[in-house]
């Protein structure tokens, strides 16, 4: 027999603020909380060719919550529009794990549902807790709604990373972008019906590690000392305590466009990318 079961419970809440006092200000508060428990077992019997029967029992614990405050400002005169966003967010995830495995079972009745009775067993348990932090500040500005620059500073901090390390990384980012029809010689097109033509330049970052592996650990081991079998420790993983953010330069030309009242649209991009820090 076999039993696998996940299960997901989500929670969400978020606050709105637009003071009358303060137009075109708007400061929002998302709050998320995720827990994900999942529970294995499996047992392998007579039937299956296992003439001791194994079986293993597993159950794991993912909790993540999420606070993100964010601001917008907007303002518009004349032809000239310009917006701010500010991003302040933290997350925490904290995951645990454990597993049991079992063999040696005189019948296969009970299966995976007492594991006391096996003439062998072995357990195993691990866990981890991250935290994420995070600033970006970004500031638009449009003319007539031709002429558009954006311009991206976000800083990142993550707890995993190894101690002789920074923990925190900046990316900054800029892009432009030219509404072309929206130029004089091309308002009255029947050809184009829209046509623009962006460019970024940019660095951003990647903290995808598992918590573990900036620091350097050790499993149990049996080993036979003076006849006996002993419990001892042996170096399973050699932490990197320089580990940091992988960082990827990036730069990407495109070009949109919408033809024929629409009918004909499609976007040309190039990108061109650089990663160190692999």
């Amino acid at each position: 027999p076999r039993n696998d079961r996940n299960q997901n419970i989500t929670a969400n809440a978020f606050f709105d603020l637009t003071p009358d006092f303060l137009p075109g200000f708007k400061y929002k508060l998302n709050v998320g909380y995720t827990l994900v428990p999942t529970q294995f077992q499996s047992y392998l019997g007579r039937n299956t060719g296992d003439l001791l029967g194994t079986a293993m029992v597993s159950n794991s614990e993912t909790r993540s919550m999420t606070v993100e405050n964010i601001f917008n400002y907007n303002k518009s005169w004349k032809n000239h529009t310009i917006g701010i966003t500010g991003l302040y967010s933290a997350q925490q995830t904290d995951f645990f794990s454990s597993t049991t495995s079992a063999s040696g079972f005189i019948n296969d009745q009970l299966a995976f549902n007492n594991l006391s009775t096996a003439s062998t067993t072995s357990a195993s348990s691990q866990g981890y807790k991250s935290n994420l932090l995070s600033q970006m500040l970004r500031a638009n500005y449009s003319y007539a709604s031709k002429y558009l620059f954006t311009a991206t500073a976000r800083r990142d901090g993550y707890s995993a990373f190894g101690s002789n390390s920074s923990k925190y990384g900046l990316f900054p980012s800029v892009a432009l972008g030219w509404n072309i029809s929206k130029e004089k010689f091309l308002e009255n097109s029947d050809v184009v019906s829209n046509l623009k033509l962006r460019a970024s330049y940019g660095l951003s970052g990647n903290q995808a590690i598992n918590p573990n592996v900036t620091s350097s650990t050790a499993s149990t081991v049996r080993l036979p000392f003076n006849g006996v079998s002993t419990v001892g420790v042996v170096a399973n993983v050699l932490g990197n305590k320089d580990l940091t953010w992988e960082s990827t330069l990036g730069t990407n030309v495109g070009l949109d466009f919408e033809l024929f009242n629409k009918k004909i649209s499609g976007t040309i991009d190039g990108y061109s990318t650089h990663t160190k820090d692999l």
